[in-house]
């Protein structure tokens, strides 16, 4: 997937400090999901949600749901693992590719399996097979990417 499709397709590009919030149960019973703290250092495509608060100058977080975690559910330890791409780190800063999830404001999870371990000047695709999915990226610096998703966000 090109940079400038994936910037199309995603509602939010950002790169974000991410801090996990919780995993449980889905109310179905079907899945195991975790929720994690989005602050926003840089917003490359569209906007993020509307702030909570009134400080100016201080991102607001918002949430972004993943499938996998662990819980433990009548003594008993449960686990689900997504197999096309890793769980976020507990602490980590990413660049993440956003949708929104359900009609709740400032709730989102990941465009096809597009979120990226940020370390230093280069990014690594948290996809199974990523650097194949994601080949464009994996070369490039990341004020590079940056340039570049949003000049395709600006197209849209």
């Amino acid at each position: 997937m090109n940079i400038d499709d994936l910037a199309k397709q995603a509602v939010l590009g950002v790169e974000a400090r991410v801090t996990w919030m919780k995993t449980y149960i889905n109310q179905a019973d079907t899945a195991i999901l975790s929720d994690f703290s989005v602050v926003p250092m840089r917003v490359m495509a569209g906007h993020p949600p509307p702030a909570a608060s009134n400080r100016p100058g201080v991102p607001t977080p918002f949430v972004v749901t993943t499938y996998g975690g662990e819980v433990v559910k009548n003594g008993v330890t449960v686990r689900a693992v997504s197999h096309s791409i890793e769980q976020l780190r507990r602490n980590g800063t990413y660049l993440l590719f956003l949708k929104p999830l359900g009609k709740e404001a400032g709730h989102f999870n990941i465009v096809n399996a597009a979120a990226f371990e940020i370390t230093g000047d280069r990014i690594r695709p948290l996809a199974r097979d990523g650097h194949h999915l994601f080949r464009e990226f994996v070369d490039l610096p990341r004020e590079d990417i940056s340039r570049r998703v949003s000049a395709a966000a600006r197209n849209r």
